[in-house]
């Protein structure tokens, strides 16, 4: 900001010392004229006395003497009368005075009202900005994203055989946790391409969403099936190890994470989450007496690092209930959402508990198996914040009507939190 404002005042001294010299330098004569302006006057008087000479000597007529005198009288007159002063250009002081203390000043006040002061600073922008995205939520980039998806839907209404724009339907439904509109849309794509691994791992991901996160039944059928048409699939493969984690098959769990730790991009958050899974997995393994043979130790050392007990020790307890007034605007059958989010991180729910109203008030738990997916979960982060939402849709994203409660941030270790529903989505 302080180079800024030094190239600033740069130019503006740069312009004043174009505009004030003029105002300010005593003018010079004009070279030009001549510095004596009688001789042409002497010249003409010289030929009036010869006019009269000639008179005198009988060699002009009277009247030709006046017509000549009149002539001479004409130029007289016209040549005083181009050496007569038109002006002189004087000093400006005042002026320059004046604009030199103005044009700053205006300046200044001009950039200060119309300008952006605070592009200067980047990092308190950036700063003002998640302080606005965190008091405002994320509701108005949801609301753009699902009016852009929902107008891909319609294009992809009038071109049903589009694999690939159907393929993106599902992904953008899923991201947006639509998950009912996403599982159409990806039995569209499954029937209209040929047998497409990432295709089904989507599907397994979205199905065991709409089972309260379980990958039990056809979710499991459509992993395996990913898993032996491209045995490399990295989404398939860490699946495969949810669901493993889920059936407590603890060193099938951790195979396959180390085998997706392998095919994960070296230092992402991806890589990083499946370390802590991985660990997860080892620790359960261990405690369960049955470890088997660590996978390669260039696939795990990072995991290998991580604390069991922290990845596996996160608990959330507690009860949701309704406040009273708002008890007649809630149907039996409304769907009741009970999430966690991290404090400071991603709004992506880290464990999430679907039910309906008419079971409120609600004792729950939260933790590492209510998890939305193994690179997401709730020991990951040491605050979070536990929200419960009733939806009328039973649209996972918030809508206008639906009603929650929040609580204040806490551990992932917590027992006793209470949770009353008494605030109304504007």
């Amino acid at each position: 900001m302080i180079t800024f404002w030094i190239a600033a005042g740069g130019l503006l001294c740069l312009a004043l010392a174009v505009l004030l010299p003029p105002l300010l330098r005593q003018p010079r004569p004009d070279v030009s004229s001549p510095a004596e302006p009688h001789d042409n006057l002497r010249i003409l008087q010289d030929h009036l006395r010869q006019l009269n000479a000639d008179l005198a000597a009988g060699q002009l007529s009277a009247e030709q003497h006046q017509e000549a005198r009149a002539e001479l009288e004409r130029r007289v007159l016209e040549e005083a009368a181009g050496h007569a002063p038109t002006g002189t250009r004087r000093r400006a002081p005042r002026t320059a005075a004046a604009l030199g203390l103005l044009l700053p000043a205006l300046a200044v006040g001009m950039y200060l009202k119309i300008g952006s002061p605070q592009a200067l600073q980047p990092q308190a922008l950036a700063a003002r900005a998640g302080d606005d995205a965190a008091s405002a939520g994320s509701d108005i980039d949801l609301a753009k994203l699902n009016a852009m998806v929902d107008k891909l839907a319609q294009r992809m209404a009038d071109e049903p055989q589009n694999i690939e724009g159907w393929t993106q339907l599902g992904r953008a439904f899923a991201m947006l946790q639509r998950f009912e509109e996403a599982r159409q849309a990806n039995l569209h794509a499954m029937a209209i391409s040929p047998p497409n691994a990432q295709l089904l791992a989507d599907q397994a991901d979205v199905l065991a969403m709409l089972q309260n996160q379980s990958t039990e039944g056809e979710p499991d059928r459509l992993i395996a099936q990913a898993l032996q048409i491209d045995p490399h699939n990295l989404k398939a493969l860490a699946l495969a190890g949810s669901a493993a984690f889920e059936r407590r098959d603890f060193n099938l769990a951790a195979r396959h994470w180390a085998k997706a730790l392998q095919l994960a991009p070296a230092g992402s958050e991806l890589a990083h989450n499946l370390e802590g899974s991985l660990a997860a997995a080892r620790s359960e393994a261990q405690a369960a007496g049955t470890a088997g043979t660590p996978p390669p130790a260039n696939a795990t050392t990072a995991a290998q690092d991580s604390t069991p007990k922290t990845a596996t020790a996160a608990r959330i307890t507690g009860t949701v209930q309704l406040a009273p007034d708002l008890a007649a605007r809630v149907a039996p059958g409304d769907t009741l959402f009970i999430f966690a989010r991290a404090a400071d991180g991603p709004r992506m729910p880290l464990a999430i508990v679907r039910t309906t109203a008419q079971s409120l008030p609600l004792s729950f738990t939260l933790d590492d198996s209510s998890a939305m997916s193994p690179q997401a979960r709730l020991s990951q982060f040491d605050r979070v914040v536990v929200s419960a939402r009733i939806s009328k849709s039973g649209d996972a994203l918030p809508r206008s009507g639906d009603l929650s409660g929040q609580s204040e941030p806490m551990g992932n270790i917590t027992q006793g939190v209470r949770i009353t529903i008494d605030s109304v989505q504007p």
